[in-house]
């Protein structure tokens, strides 16, 4: 089987079958529609900034807005393997933040935390070997992925 492209990936993301996909394809034509307006390619790198930002509003006040949230990790899993792993390096911590609350949801939906898995797992695989050194008390690849283990436990 072929891997898809991201342009082919976002293209059947726009032609949903499904009512709850719509929201998805709300939030991505926004995306692309902010993208447009600040004369920005539509690059791996400009979806992963609009969505970490979009992500950062459904996060706001220490309270995560789960409308918006799902959607927004949705995209960012399906971005993510498409992103630079520099970019994914440097933004580790900024993303690890922002997805922790979103795992400890009581009651989020099966959607929002099988993309919160795949976001981080592109994560994970993106980080080089000093990352993985660091100590679990440090927020870095190990610590995320303790605290996964302890959230499903």
């Amino acid at each position: 089987m072929a891997t898809l492209s991201l342009a082919e990936k976002l293209d059947k993301i726009k032609s949903p079958g499904l009512q709850s996909q719509k929201r998805t394809v709300v939030v991505l034509q926004a995306v692309e529609s902010t993208l447009k307006e600040q004369n920005e390619a539509p690059t791996p790198t400009g979806y992963f900034a609009a969505l970490l930002a979009l992500l950062q509003q459904a996060n706001a006040n220490d309270i995560v807005n789960p409308e918006l949230a799902t959607p927004a990790v949705y995209l960012l899993d399906v971005i993510t393997p498409y992103a630079p792993q520099p970019l994914l390096r440097a933004k580790f911590t900024q993303i690890l933040t922002l997805l922790a609350p979103v795992l400890l949801l009581q009651d989020a939906e099966p959607l929002l935390l099988r993309s919160s898995i795949g976001c981080l797992e592109s994560l994970l695989l993106a980080q080089d070997a000093a990352s993985w050194e660091l100590s679990v008390s440090q927020i870095g690849p190990r610590r995320a992925v303790a605290g996964l283990f302890e959230h499903v436990s």
